[in-house]
């Protein structure tokens, strides 16, 4: 299952939320009796496809956004 996940995420290099959430689908296929380490492999990039549909669909808000690396809930202005 390392071996999966370890090869789906060089193939999609996600970032670590995504990449729990590849882990996640990987362990639950495997709760399910799948064994398969290509299995495995392709759950975990489908799992990192809808990953990135859901923030495309669901862009964050703009007061959620950073500015210049400042946390946008904390910027003032003058």
């Amino acid at each position: 299952m390392r071996g999966a996940l370890a090869q789906a995420t060089l193939d999609v290099r996600p970032d670590p939320s995504t990449k729990a959430l590849m882990a996640e689908r990987i362990l639950q296929s495997a709760a399910n009796g799948t064994r398969s380490q290509e299995t495995f492999r392709i759950i975990a990039n489908e799992a990192a496809a809808d990953s990135e549909r859901s923030r495309l669909l669901n862009p964050p808000h703009p007061s959620e956004v950073a500015v210049d690396g400042l946390d946008a809930n904390n910027f003032k202005h003058r």
